[in-house]
């Protein structure tokens, strides 16, 4: 007799949500405290105008939960963001970067790839003030992956100068949401 055909592969699909383990900003050679807690901090992007410090670069950082997807392909990849009071109210655009640290480390985080964030008005003056932001799926895979680490908010000129939510002011800030999906 012929012999059996073998079993099909069974597809698992889910979604894992990954709260940042700490929202930071960088400036000035080291990480800002004067702003709130230093892993619950709201994160800013470039230089408030005629401020004499210098440039913010802002961060979130996913540690270890993104990779217990690992096998998995990512199939989209979003991130809930909030604009805060800075700068002026006009909707702007975060310039986003990967970072390759999964914890906030002493040393300013290793950037990777680069892309144009959600334009953003300031939450409660301009729409829209928050966003769930799909970004590159290639960046959620590098996060489940564990090549990347954590996601950055930075640009290489002061302008245009951005404050987003970190943790401690909105729950829901930097929370990364991985869809996935699984052959076996």
């Amino acid at each position: 007799g012929d012999t059996a055909p073998a079993p099909k592969p069974t597809t698992t699909t889910g979604s894992l949500v990954c709260t940042p383990v700490a929202t930071s900003t960088w400036r000035d050679g080291h990480w800002r405290t004067d702003i709130g807690s230093s892993t619950a901090a709201d994160t800013f992007q470039g230089r408030y105008s005629g401020s004499s410090y210098g440039r913010n670069s802002g961060f979130a950082f996913y540690g270890s939960k993104p990779s217990t997807l690992s096998g998995a392909t990512v199939t989209k990849a979003t991130l809930r963001l909030r604009r805060l009071t800075s700068g002026d109210y006009a909707a702007r655009s975060p310039t986003m970067r990967l970072a390759g640290e999964s914890t906030r480390p002493s040393s300013y985080p290793t950037l990777h790839e680069s892309t144009t964030g959600p334009a953003l008005g300031v939450y409660g003056k301009v729409s829209p003030g928050e966003a769930t932001w799909s970004m590159p799926t290639s960046w959620g895979q590098a996060l489940v992956d564990g090549t990347r680490g954590g996601i950055g908010i930075v640009i290489s000129s002061d302008s245009p100068y951005i404050r987003l939510a970190g943790r401690s002011s909105w729950s829901a800030a930097w929370t990364l949401t991985l869809y996935w999906t699984r052959t076996g």
